[in-house]
């Protein structure tokens, strides 16, 4: 069965990065607002444009802020702007985006960002960019994806290695980074980290379970724990959910998961209410070793998760435009209305 969740305390005062689509693909209205949840005000507001993404770095002083086919980097003491460059091939989605197509290497040197290039013949080629943050510009050399549809970004915890999860093809490709950037190889080769009983179901997300170690997680629950040591090998099985997630008619959601304390946050969404809206109405927090859940419902639905270093949860709403501090037992505990048209996503920096 489920278990109950806690969390120890935090004397750091975080900060939220919402993203507000405002729900408008073409008037550039999208907004990044930083929101101060115990004061429970916005506290700054970036314009965004089209389709914003965004990554905080880990001491919370720059927010990188992709949009249209730029790339901002923001002091995040002052709001200025420090660096602007172009990103062409910027990867979006039609809708909005629930886990951003960009992603910090552990030193924070590096910012990953995928790039995709229609072919003309149906087919999109994808790969990955690379910014030297400390420069402020992208490098020349990039790395190559062919046959690699929908793919995850899943930086190491450890070094500038980064993983490469193919959806389509379910494999994993490695890119590895030297101190200066420069992709070790740039057309990394794939390793299958094997098929999921259900065919139907899809690569929805993955995560660093170790310092050499990649979880990749499908709709239906199942797993792939894939062992990035000497030579690759990987494990499959399914998530212990109790109820099944096919008895409670619900799917593990394609959204961006966090991994805080030795536990993964994986989203949970109803099927009928992901498919009509995208949005999720529980939370299944795994420990990282034994992959057993433990499940929080929440009040309200939400198209996005962030998760403190103390395991706070704050949720984004985009139906009453609020977004919400829970309880560990799903019930709200604070919320700060009007923030914006419709927060689709956030961040929590406690630098």
């Amino acid at each position: 069965m489920f278990g109950a969740l806690t969390s120890a305390g935090s004397s750091q005062t975080p900060l939220l990065y919402v993203v507000d689509t405002d729900h408008q693909d073409q008037d550039n209205k999208a907004q990044v607002l930083v929101v101060d949840p115990q004061q429970k005000a916005i506290v700054k507001t970036y314009p965004a444009g089209y389709h914003p993404d965004v990554a905080v770095s880990q001491d919370g002083k720059r927010l990188y802020l992709a949009y249209g086919s730029t790339l901002e980097v923001i002091d995040t003491s002052t709001g200025a702007i420090i660096g602007s460059v172009n990103a062409p091939d910027r990867v979006f989605d039609t809708f909005d985006d629930l886990v951003s197509h960009m992603a910090l290497s552990a030193d924070g040197g590096l910012l990953y960002a995928l790039r995709v290039k229609d072919l003309g013949n149906g087919e999109d080629a994808y790969g990955v960019a690379v910014f030297d943050t400390n420069a402020n510009k992208f490098l020349p050399d990039a790395v190559s994806l062919p046959r690699c549809d929908n793919p995850l970004l899943v930086p190491s915890s450890a070094d500038r290695a980064l993983s490469i999860i193919c959806g389509s093809t379910r494999e994993i490709r490695i890119a590895r980074f030297d101190n200066k950037g420069v992709p070790m190889t740039r057309l990394p080769l794939g390793f299958p980290f094997g098929q999921n009983e259900n065919p139907q179901a899809e690569v929805v997300t993955a995560f660093a379970s170790g310092e050499r170690e990649v979880t990749v997680v499908f709709s239906d629950g199942g797993y792939a724990r894939i062992n990035l040591q000497g030579k690759l090998s990987a494990q499959s099985g399914a998530i212990a959910f109790s109820p099944s997630l096919k008895e409670s008619a619900s799917v593990v959601g394609p959204y961006a998961t966090t991994v805080v304390g030795g536990s993964a946050y994986l989203v949970i969404a109803a099927a009928d209410d992901y498919r009509s809206s995208e949005l999720a109405n529980a939370i299944a927090v795994l420990d990282l070793k034994t992959l057993q859940p433990a499940l929080i419902k929440t009040a309200k639905h939400f198209s996005g998760l962030a998760v403190g270093t103390d395991g706070a949860l704050y949720l984004a709403d985009p139906k009453d435009a609020s977004v919400s501090l829970l309880k560990s037992d799903g019930t709200e505990k604070a919320s700060v209305a009007s923030v914006g048209v419709s927060p689709t996503t956030l961040y929590v920096s406690e630098h």
